[in-house]
């Protein structure tokens, strides 16, 4: 699962309006960049730039070849 914590029962399921599923991805994936509801999301605290710029929602995005998949400690995904 993307999520952390309690975001496993407190999330979106799939909708890109929480940001609790932000994960950094080195890969290939579609969209290759932002849907419109990563751009919202992600520019939203707890996100904000420029540690933003590296993330993904987990939810907006489709797989399409082997990747490395990041998630970061805190409820949102925003920590270290």
């Amino acid at each position: 699962t993307p999520h952390n914590g309690r975001a496993q029962l407190i999330n979106c399921r799939g909708l890109g309006t929480c940001g609790t599923c932000a994960v950094e991805i080195k890969g290939d994936v579609t969209p290759r960049t932002w849907s419109k509801q990563e751009r919202l999301r992600l520019n939203f605290p707890p996100h904000s730039a420029p540690g933003n710029k590296k993330l993904r929602l987990a939810c907006q995005v489709q797989v399409q070849g082997d990747l490395e998949c990041t998630k970061y400690d805190q409820f949102w995904g925003e920590g270290e």
